[in-house]
């Protein structure tokens, strides 16, 4: 929900690393996880029922589900693509 269609991250609530690297991806993922996720930045983020474009609302649905059947792996099959590497993400919020 707070990945930007260009890859930007909407930090909201979470606390920000000093620098964006590969020895700081541990530190990122607390970004990712840890902000209180009030809105859906990208609707390109999830393919449901075949669309690639959802809502907040079908966001927190497909996260509720997830928890309510306690997913230990989270299903890639729903993920879109962002079209970057892990290498280039880090080159273009690096600089």
């Amino acid at each position: 929900m707070n990945i930007g269609l260009n890859g930007d991250v909407c930090t909201g609530t979470a606390s920000v690393p000093g620098e964006c690297g590969i020895a700081n991806v541990v530190a990122w993922e607390s970004v990712l996880f840890d902000t209180a996720f009030s809105h859906v930045n990208n609707q390109a983020t999830l393919i449901m029922d075949g669309k690639k474009e959802v809502d907040t609302a079908a966001h927190y649905r497909f996260w509720l589900s997830l928890s309510k059947r306690k997913v230990e792996a989270f299903p890639g099959h729903h993920l879109v693509p962002l079209r970057m590497s892990l290498e280039r993400f880090i080159q273009v919020h690096s600089a």
